[in-house]
């Protein structure tokens, strides 16, 4: 796939909360990316960010050898938008499309901006009401328990904590279930937002094992009805 060695630019998409934001990567380099923080403005300022985060790092976007794109869980509408536009600039320019889980990402970024080390992570979404998306991820990147959508109980990480002792529970506007947990030894950080910079290592990784999606048969991980856990399904 890359047959002069040099490293791809990459263009990365996240649109799985409420805000949206573009980054460009070259190889597992960040040279730009671009914010919007007001919420559900995907469908706005997606085109803009994308201009605007290739202005920044000073290409064009017909070098672009890929799009990545965070895959969800998370908002049905971002995640939508994301995905579709992702898709479209993928086909016009005939390269491929890579899928960043979007929890590995939220993991990633955690590290490097809090760099305090876990020996696990819960990479939470808020499915409204006590329900959450989340997943268990250890420090080598491997899912300890995949991708749920449960209502969040006291009760339903005490299998963890008996094997583990330090573990950190990140996500944005978290402070419900962080009251119903408050007995536990988890951390919680409650104010982080994944931003797209943190998908440029990974999607670097998956272009060189060419990882990459099929374009007709892409979708986000909705996470509907039919992904639910049975109490909640």
């Amino acid at each position: 796939m890359l047959p002069n060695k040099e490293a791809p630019f990459i263009l990365c998409i996240e649109t799985s909360g409420g805000q949206c934001s573009v980054a460009i990567g070259k190889g597992s380099q960040v040279l730009s990316q671009a914010f919007e923080c007001e919420k559900n403005k995907a469908a706005d300022r997606l085109p803009i960010l994308i201009a605007s985060a290739l202005e920044q790092a000073g290409i064009d976007i017909k070098q672009l050898q890929a799009v990545a794109v965070s895959g969800g869980p998370g908002s049905y509408t971002g995640l939508r938008i994301g995905v579709a536009t992702a898709k479209g600039i993928a086909y016009a320019l005939g390269i491929p499309l890579i899928h960043v889980e979007t929890f590995l990402a939220m993991k990633r970024q955690f590290l490097k901006e809090v760099g305090k080390e876990y020996d696990l992570y819960i990479p939470m979404i808020d499915a409204r009401r006590m329900d959450a998306f989340y997943a268990v991820v250890d420090n080598d990147d491997n899912l300890v328990r995949d991708v749920q959508c449960e209502t969040i109980s006291e009760e339903i990480f005490h299998e963890l904590e008996s094997k583990y002792s330090r573990i950190a529970v990140i996500g944005q506007g978290l402070e419900r279930f962080e009251e119903v947990l408050k007995h536990s030894k988890i951390d919680f950080y409650s104010d982080f937002v994944l931003e797209a910079h943190a998908m440029v290592a990974l999607a670097d990784e998956k272009f060189s094992l060419s990882k990459v999606e099929n374009l007709a048969y892409f979708e986000p991980l909705y996470y509907k009805a039919v992904h639910l856990s049975k109490k909640n399904a």
